[in-house]
Parts: C-alpha cells; structure tokens; sequence
C-alpha cells in the first residue's frame, strides 16, 4: 500500500477512524519508506487545532517532550563527572600486545598454509607433530606471563581478590 499513491493511509488518534489527525489523500500525510524506517511527516491543519481529539493528541507530544527533558536533567544530576585519565603505556604493554598480534599472526599464516599444524588428526597413534611455527606461536603465547608488570600490592583493598 505504501507504494501505491492512491492508497489512503490516515494518522489517527486512538485507533480511531472518527478521530483523524492527518490524511495521505489531503495532503496532511507524508510517509517516507527508506532502508532505516518507514518515517512520516503530519501537519496538523489550523482548523483542527480546536478539535477536541487534536488538542488532545498535540497535549500529549508536549508532555511526552517536557517529561523526557525533565528525565535527562534528572538523571544527569546523578552521574558523577570525571575524567578517563588511560594509564600510559610502557614496554611491558607493548610487548604483551604484541605478542598476542603475533599469535594470531601465526595461526592464521598456519590455517592458510598447513591447517593440519593447527588441527592435528585425532587417529594418529603417537604423538602428534606439530611445526616450528606452530611450537613457537605457543610459547610466544606463554610470553606475556613473564612479560606482564605484577600488579601493585595497593591496587585493591586488603582482603579483596582480583576475580571473585
């Protein structure tokens, strides 16, 4: 119906057709179908505006959009403002990170080239073999252990753990 021209589409007030706000077919209606929404635009005539059902519907816009702003200033009193200061980064960081780019480096360079290093076959008796490669993305994957800064003794209350 919406790409029919002719097809009556009306905004209405309650569901009802015996209280119409605006009409596709008076102009008062304009519906637009783009990939995001179906949006629309309505204009209410000047000689609705004292129809009982219109000033009721635009009643309800207006305080619809005064509680929202009432709802925004109320509830932005209750966010404490502060500023993200990140922790500056420092070897340590960087060769952790590193390391994992690498690791994911290395598995897909092996799952493009020799996908049974990264997917031994479980029927094999014996120890499976694996690359070089694949041996050494392990142990750069081990790295960060001893890479990582220790966190500070003052980093959390006393008797805290890290992950509960």
């Amino acid at each position: 119906t919406l790409s029919d021209p002719d097809a009556e589409v009306n905004l209405l007030f309650g569901h009802s057709f015996d209280r119409p706000l605006a009409s596709r077919k008076a102009g008062s209606l304009v519906l637009m179908d783009t990939e995001e929404a179906l949006t629309f635009e309505a204009a209410i005539e000047p000689d609705l505006e004292d129809v009982t059902h219109v000033r009721d519907a635009l009643a309800m816009l207006g305080a619809g959009l005064a509680l929202s702003g009432v709802g925004l200033v109320l509830s932005g009193r209750r966010v404490d403002i502060t500023r993200y200061r990140p922790d500056p980064w420092s070897w340590p960081e960087t060769a952790v990170a590193t390391c994992g780019v690498l690791v994911a480096g290395a598995v897909f360079w092996l799952a493009g080239n020799d996908p049974a290093a990264i997917n031994p076959s479980p029927s094999q008796l014996g120890w499976p073999t694996a690359p070089a490669i694949a041996m050494c993305a392990v142990l750069l994957g081990a790295l960060p252990a001893v890479l990582a800064p220790r966190l500070p003794e003052t980093a959390l209350p006393a008797g805290r753990l890290a992950h509960p």
